[in-house]
């Protein structure tokens, strides 16, 4: 895996955060390595200001595609279970590849399944 901005790798052996995390995140090394997704939700970024254990990922396949990913950070905050904003991080969301050449009125309404995928997927959370 390249890493976009070197003097994160210092970051993350100061942390001992493993270049790879296990759970989910093994399913898709590819999605993470696309450039059109942004920085706050690739894996190394939330490896570092969550750490390795405290965020992870719902997805909605198809056709053996990954067409949409949404990382989450997991927090616990007293007896709640949080999913909040991480630190340092400005945006953080779905993310959607959408078919080429879709009409707007499709779009929109790929968008809202989509959406509506990963929404379901979602943990329970106070």
């Amino acid at each position: 895996m390249t890493n976009e901005f070197p003097f994160l790798e210092n970051v993350r052996n100061a942390l001992n955060i493993p270049q790879g995390a296990e759970r989910t995140k093994n399913m898709f090394p590819a999605l993470f390595a696309q450039k059109d997704i942004p920085v706050f939700s690739k894996d190394w970024w939330l490896d570092c200001v969550c750490g390795q254990d405290n965020w992870d990922v719902v997805l909605v396949e198809k056709g053996g595609q990954i067409i949409a990913s949404m990382p989450y950070p997991t927090f616990r905050r007293a007896l709640f279970n949080v999913i909040t904003m991480p630190p340092l991080t400005q945006i953080l969301g779905p993310f959607i590849k959408y078919p080429q050449n879709q009409k707007l009125t499709n779009k929109l309404s790929y968008e809202k399944s989509v959406l509506n995928s990963l929404i379901e997927q979602l943990p329970s959370f106070d």
